[in-house]
């Protein structure tokens, strides 16, 4: 990518990886308050990244916005941010098919406080950091949460956790 890529409020896109490989190097999607992101993979090998050494907090910084992933994988590979930032009234749904990680120390999703997400399927992980930091409200009702390091698979820091159905959580 060549520089941030910003969705306004009231827009939807629909994105569709088709096994293709989106590496978004320093820069990140931001999805604004109103806003939609959808993510699909026809192929289920698409993937959109970062550059290891990328000082973007994100990848995908939702402030406000829905982001709806329905396939492919948002790999996050720095060391202080996560791959999906979820703020500000932010929404994630992850659905089967769909994959965050973190490959480093980084987080796999991060949502503060008003934000939320809902993990219906898919898989959540992370290599050194936190799988899932919830300061505001997480369902996990179905797919995988794992933690490859010593850290925290699921940190709920004052937020909302339910956990059930067909979710697995691993450390």
């Amino acid at each position: 990518a060549a520089g941030d890529i910003t969705i306004q409020s009231g827009v939807t896109v629909n994105l569709c990886l088709n096994d293709n490989d989106l590496n978004m190097g320093n820069y990140y999607i931001s999805v604004s308050d109103g806003a939609t992101l959808n993510i699909y993979d026809c192929k289920n090998h698409g993937e959109i990244s970062n550059s290891s050494t990328s000082m973007a907090p994100a990848i995908i910084d939702n402030s406000g916005g829905t982001v709806n992933l329905h396939g492919g994988t948002i790999s996050y590979a720095g060391a202080y941010g996560s791959a999906i930032h979820n703020s500000s009234d932010g929404v994630l749904n992850i659905y089967s098919g769909a994959a965050v990680e973190s490959t480093e120390s980084g987080d796999a999703v991060y949502t503060d406080t008003s934000g939320s997400v809902n993990i219906y399927g898919g898989t959540v992980e992370s290599a050194g950091g936190t799988a899932l930091y919830n300061l505001g409200t997480a369902n996990i009702t179905g797919g995988e949460v794992t933690s490859r390091s010593t850290d925290y698979t699921v940190y709920n820091r004052g937020g909302t956790l339910t956990v059930g159905g067909s979710a697995e959580i691993y450390n």
